[in-house]
């Protein structure tokens, strides 16, 4: 039995017998899902060499049939149908567009992949560069890790130095020490000198006024 679609036109195409043409009488009457005449009987139109077309729209699901007949031919004959709500032409058309929208998927998915693929890409590129990175981190950290020992070298030069300094200091207060002590003796010899050129001065007045035998009264 074929299948029909529910509220679409269905072509009906005869061959009459004996192929006869120019039929005037030949009709198609429809029958619904339960038996009863569905509408008035419709007129074929010949197409050509006895086949003729005439059409019916369904308006409910179920098993249908015609009858095509012609009292002048004899035609009598009567064809199943199945009304249904979709038909398998729908569910090719369903499935055409489902493969169709698959296929757009497919192509998504391609071009998601090349998206894919060049971050990938760009990621490795960015991994070498951090490794890259990190190489030139660590011989900076091995220099300033240099840098900084030699400054450390200098810190404890410079504390030598200053204890030299300090040791420095200390011989140079004593030389003062000294420098004065020095001051202190040669004020001491000029003053000495003073005194004796003093006591030598009196000594010459001495003589000078001492005689010898008589004296003055």
């Amino acid at each position: 039995m074929e299948d029909i679609k529910i509220s679409v036109a269905k072509k009906v195409v005869y061959v009459a017998l004996n192929k006869t043409t120019g039929l005037t009488d030949l009709v198609l009457q429809p029958y619904d899902e339960a038996g009863i005449a569905f509408g008035s009987p419709v007129a074929f139109s010949e197409l050509v060499n006895g086949a003729y077309e005439a059409s019916f729209t369904p308006d409910a699901l179920g098993a249908w049939r015609v009858r095509v007949s012609s009292v002048v031919n004899g035609d009598d004959a009567i064809k199943s149908f199945e009304v249904v709500a979709s038909t398998t032409d729908d569910v090719k058309s369903v499935v055409d567009s489902v493969e169709t929208k698959v296929d757009t998927i497919d192509t998504v998915v391609d071009a998601t992949k090349v998206v894919v693929d060049s971050v990938e890409t760009k990621v490795d590129t960015i991994d070498t560069v951090v490794d890259a990175s990190k190489v030139v981190i660590d011989a900076t950290k091995v220099v300033v890790d240099s840098v900084e020992t030699k400054v450390d070298t200098i810190d404890t030069v410079v504390d030598a130095a200053k204890v030299v300094v300090d040791a420095v200091k200390v011989e140079t207060d004593k030389i003062q020490t000294i420098d004065d002590n020095v001051d202190s003796v040669k004020s001491t010899v000029e003053t000495t000198d003073g005194k004796v050129d003093t006591l030598q001065s009196d000594i010459t007045e001495i003589k000078a006024n001492v005689t010898v035998g008589g004296y003055f009264a």
